[in-house]
């Protein structure tokens, strides 16, 4: 399994990252981008996850959530 991990907000490098990752035999490329934010160097400086932040950045919480999803196949409670 593959994803994409501080992807870049803007430009085309993430959709040939994907592609590439699309290509390569024998790693399934999940569909996951985790983009670059700033949430996650505010989450760790606090020792927490972007879930946990008292004001959690949404579409950082959105991505971390997808990727839980996708590897244990549950919803975050």
């Amino acid at each position: 399994m593959s994803f994409l991990n501080r992807a870049d907000p803007v430009g085309s490098d993430n959709q040939d990252s994907k592609d590439i990752l699309s290509e390569v035999a024998g790693i399934e490329f999940s569909g996951i981008v985790i983009v670059n934010r700033k949430a996650f160097g505010r989450a760790v400086s606090l020792g927490l996850s972007v879930i946990e932040l008292t004001n959690p950045d949404g579409k950082a919480t959105r991505e971390i959530a997808a990727l839980y999803e996708y590897i244990f196949r549950a919803k975050i409670a």
